[in-house]
């Protein structure tokens, strides 16, 4: 790896990250102005550091492969949740300073979209944390290294390596042949279904324009942070449980079928992913309503209600946004279950959801029936299409090795955490908050459902948990390959 590369262009996303920090100051000096102190101290040491990475290495001229497009979104991760950290760590909240470790988790938590969070008390918190927050959220859900290059289009050839290394999913196909137009296409996308959100959320009358706009963030990078203790369900509107739902959707959906439909092509509406991502949601609603009306649920409340927050939480948590209308907790054991295979299978590729995500759960399906079909017939020659296209053996491979580490990375992660945690919580929680934190989803099950936090878990399992949110959002890979010995080789 080019290190003094590595170094040159982390000096400019941390400048660039900077100015992005002063985004919440607006609210700050017209409404909050003691908390303004805060946010501009950490903006001037993250562009000082910026400036100082960049005066090591101006006589260097960048040289780009893999290699350092995957140490550049890696370290410029763990750098970016690092300095995004310091507001919370620098402002007096109510319940006192956050420590460094929480201060990072929650960081880490908002960037990734995971939506897990270690405060308490949500409405406690000024107005200006809750904004930076929620813009975390937005900032990672089609990550903040692409939207980097779409306005900073100066990374030439290495400008594809960042964006093959951070993009979610296993197809990373160009769009354009330039890589700074396939970035302001996707952010163009992201910011119109945002735009979308807010209006729909803002015309209920029932949010304000601040919380409309704190929701949209965390609905349309299917986050999951709220400005309310109590999540979506403190309000108690079905018409925002709705459009939050249908949103939640969309931001599921790969968002290459949009840049299609814009181009008059409608017949991606016939993709074989969004069709197991819109069937799985379907028969986990329908599932998971019959369960609660034949329960104890039933008996509490009216079908309408129990349909809606079925439909919410399904969408929820397949896309891993992590907000609650419900106390799933209560829900039978086996609607629990359902909702926690949706949290490994994920949303679409290409959407700003997490988890395994829907095109690799396809693929190991047909590879699982292609096999059972060459049982049968040994000399037969069985096409490996999805969409009427060749799924070429070497793509096939990449995803079967994916879902393989996915699950390992999970068993022993789990075991990890179980050793650190198990005398205090059962494994259904610790193996569920595993599962949320790899998969992104923020909430998990039992002590750490949609009503609690992560608050009460040691530093070294947050540290953990963190590295975990890592793994998941930039998908395994681009965080593994920096152990492999040959990747520090020139």
């Amino acid at each position: 790896m080019n290190i003094p590369t590595v170094i040159k262009v982390l000096g400019t996303l941390l400048i660039f990250l900077s100015v992005i920090i002063l985004s919440p100051l607006s609210l700050a000096f017209f409404e909050e102005v003691h908390h303004f102190a805060p946010f501009f101290k950490a903006s001037a040491i993250c562009a000082i550091t910026g400036l100082f990475f960049r005066t090591l290495t101006k006589n260097h001229t960048l040289r780009f492969s893999s290699k350092e497009g995957f140490g550049i979104v890696t370290f410029g991760w763990i750098l970016l949740c690092f300095f995004g950290s310091l507001p919370y760590v620098f402002l007096e909240l109510p319940g006192g300073n956050l420590s460094v470790t929480d201060a990072y988790f929650e960081t880490m938590s908002g960037l990734s979209t995971t939506g897990a969070s270690i405060i308490t008390d949500i409405e406690s918190l000024p107005r200006v944390i809750l904004l930076w927050r929620s813009l975390t959220h937005w900032l990672g859900g089609m990550g903040i290294i692409v939207l980097f290059l779409a306005i900073l289009p100066a990374m030439g050839a290495g400008g594809f390596q960042l964006f093959r290394a951070e993009i979610p999913g296993p197809t990373k196909d160009k769009i354009s042949p330039k890589i700074a137009n396939t970035a302001k296409t996707l952010w163009g996308i992201y910011i119109l279904l945002t735009l979308l959100c807010f209006l729909a959320l803002w015309s209920t009358k029932e949010m304000s324009i601040f919380e409309s706009i704190c929701h949209t963030f965390g609905t349309i990078a299917t986050g999951g942070f709220s400005t309310r203790n109590e999540s979506i369900a403190s309000f108690e509107s079905w018409k925002i449980d709705a459009i939050i739902t249908f949103f939640m959707f969309l931001s599921g959906c790969n968002f290459m079928l949009y840049l299609q439909m814009l181009r008059g092509n409608f017949r991606v509406l016939n993709n074989e992913e969004l069709k197991l991502y819109s069937s799985s949601i379907v028969l986990g609603i329908i599932f998971i309503t019959l369960l609660n009306m034949s329960g104890p649920v039933g008996e509490m409340l009216e079908w309408p209600k129990i349909l809606l927050d079925s439909c919410f939480q399904v969408v929820c948590i397949i896309t891993s946004t992590g907000y609650a209308t419900a106390d799933y907790n209560t829900w039978p054991l086996l609607a629990q279950f359902i909702l926690l295979t949706l949290m490994m299978m994920g949303a679409c590729a290409g959407s700003t959801g997490g988890g395994m995500k829907v095109f690799r759960v396809l693929v190991s399906l047909k590879v699982a029936f292609r096999e059972i079909g060459q049982l049968l017939h040994p000399r037969a020659v069985l096409p490996f299409k999805i969409d009427n296209q060749h799924i070429s053996d070497e793509l096939t491979h990449v995803i079967i090795g994916f879902v393989s580490i996915f699950i390992l990375l999970l068993g022993f992660f789990t075991f990890i955490v179980i050793l650190l945690e198990g005398g205090k919580y059962n494994i259904i929680s610790l193996f569920s908050i595993c599962v949320s934190c790899l998969s992104n989803i923020g909430p998990g099950l039992d002590h750490f459902g949609p009503t609690n936090n992560y608050s009460p878990l040691t530093d070294t399992t947050k540290w953990i948990l963190s590295f975990m949110m890592l793994l998941g959002r930039l998908e395994l890979y681009s965080v593994l390959v920096i152990f492999n010995r040959s990747f520090w080789k020139k």
